[in-house]
């Protein structure tokens, strides 16, 4: 659960922060009139017996007023915070004045009692520095009431703990974007067409029952020979299972194993979970391990003789693990597009698809968030969430790839996605990713890969990769 600050509430929520005026005003006023025996008119200074009605029944009709929806509101924010799942949103539009305004977010959620998936909010706020920096186009973290998906809030406003999801982010400011949206249907729809590859798409429950050793999981006990070195961070602490697939059980896809099992293992030591965005290619706290054949007499008991944590233990410690119970897997095949992330790409697919249906294109100085509306993007982003092998990946900012890396294979991605009322990961890391290229997949070297998570979009851009 996050940890509301009241200081931010009060300082960035419109509402808190009048019916609280109303109370300090109303009790002011009051202390003045009723301590010193005095109230104050257009004439000056006139004994209190005189005007007492004038003065008293107004004042604490109002100070009453204001702490009733002090309270009121108090208790609607602490509740989606006790109940809020979060959920990435884009700001649909804004407005202000001298001293508030007005901020619309589009999202989706979905839950098991409402048929509807996009949902959209309002929230009046002050004029504040972290207001303002929310720009329509960008996008935001929200608090969402997993009783009421209408009741939201957006999270930095009112965390106690910095918010990753919009600290430093450039936001597009507010202009008509560049094809109509009936063009933009026709050029997402062409890109989709184009861009569309296999890819598997991988389903998580929590486990109700044992998960054999061999079995595709996320958390749990891994399968592993005792005779073979455990993995273990720079710390010499042994990692724990992120997540296990049994290449036997999952759809195939072209160059990937048919068999054998494949383990990505992360540290618990922060929250980071030991995923260095200076150093990605470094597996010193993470650490990825094919066992191309599976020995039959290898038990449950002498692995779990190693003393390997697991998400459960973890838990029960209150370690840092984005999961808090062993998950069982299923896995489908099917198909995705491109993302607006990989901005590179994404704007030569654009220029091709324009080509082809007769619409122009811009010549230098463009990025997706000017061409196209904050709705459409947000429609092109979200089908690459959820937790895949193969296929585009998920990037709540941008493609920490350069446009020559050859790291262009996405290998494993655990994300969020689909999880609303009972996220499969827990903290401020939504998003784990790793890539390979091509050819070493192909040779089954697992030793040179990228590995991503949202805390890459809150690095120093400025600073190089390690092992680049």
């Amino acid at each position: 659960m996050e940890k509301l600050s009241l200081e931010k509430a009060f300082k960035n929520d419109f509402t808190l922060a009048a019916s609280l005026s109303c109370v300090i005003l109303g009790g002011i006023v009051l202390t003045i009139h009723c301590g010193l025996g005095i109230s104050i008119s257009d004439q000056g200074i006139i004994k209190a017996d005189e005007f007492a009605p004038l003065v008293v029944i107004p004042m604490v009709a109002l100070a009453l007023f204001g702490l009733v929806n002090t309270v009121r509101r108090y208790i609607y924010i602490h509740g989606i915070f006790v109940m809020g799942d979060k959920v990435e949103a884009i700001v649909a539009g804004r407005t202000s004045s001298a001293v508030c305004g007005k901020i619309r977010c589009q999202y989706k959620y979905e839950c098991e009692y409402s048929k509807d998936d996009d949902y959209e909010m309002s929230l009046l706020v002050n004029k504040t520095a972290e207001t303002e920096a929310i720009g329509e186009g960008g996008r935001v973290t929200l608090l969402v009431d997993s009783n009421d998906p209408y009741r939201s809030i957006i999270l930095s406003l009112y965390n106690a703990e910095k918010d990753k999801s919009t600290a430093g982010r450039p936001v597009r400011k507010s202009k008509s974007p560049f094809y109509t949206k009936q063009e933009e249907h026709y050029i997402v729809s062409d890109i989709k067409r184009r861009s569309s590859i296999p890819v598997v798409k991988i389903h998580s429950h929590e486990a109700e029952e044992h998960v054999p050793l061999t079995a595709s999981k996320f958390g749990g006990l891994p399968y592993w020979n005792p005779s073979q070195e455990y993995p273990t961070g720079s710390d010499g602490k042994k990692l724990a299972l992120l997540a296990q697939i049994n290449m036997a059980e999952i759809p195939h896809l072209q160059d990937f194993p048919t068999t054998g099992l494949l383990q990505f293992f992360i540290s618990w030591k922060d929250d980071s979970y030991g995923l260095d965005h200076k150093s990605r290619y470094a597996q010193k706290n993470w650490r990825i391990v094919y066992h191309e054949t599976i020995d039959p007499g290898i038990t449950e008991e002498s692995v779990r003789a190693l003393g390997i944590p697991t998400a459960e233990s973890l838990y029960d410690d209150d370690a840092s693990f984005p999961l808090d119970c062993e998950h069982t897997i299923s896995a489908e095949l099917s198909k995705g597009g491109i993302t607006s992330a990989s901005e590179e790409r994404f704007m030569e697919l654009v220029r091709e698809a324009a080509d082809e249906l007769g619409l122009p294109f811009p010549d230098v100085g463009m990025t997706a968030d000017d061409m196209f509306r904050s709705d459409t993007l947000f429609s092109v982003c979200h089908q690459a969430e959820g937790c895949r092998i193969g296929g585009y990946p998920y990037f709540f900012y941008k493609d920490p790839r350069g446009s020559d890396d050859k790291h262009d294979v996405l290998l494993f991605q655990m994300n969020n996605g689909d999880f609303k009322s009972d996220d499969l990961m827990s903290g401020e890391t939504e998003t784990i990713s790793f890539f390979i290229s091509r050819e070493a997949l192909r040779r089954r070297d697992f030793s040179n890969v990228i590995c991503y998570s949202d805390y890459d979009d809150y690095g120093d851009d400025d600073e190089e990769d390690d092992d680049d």
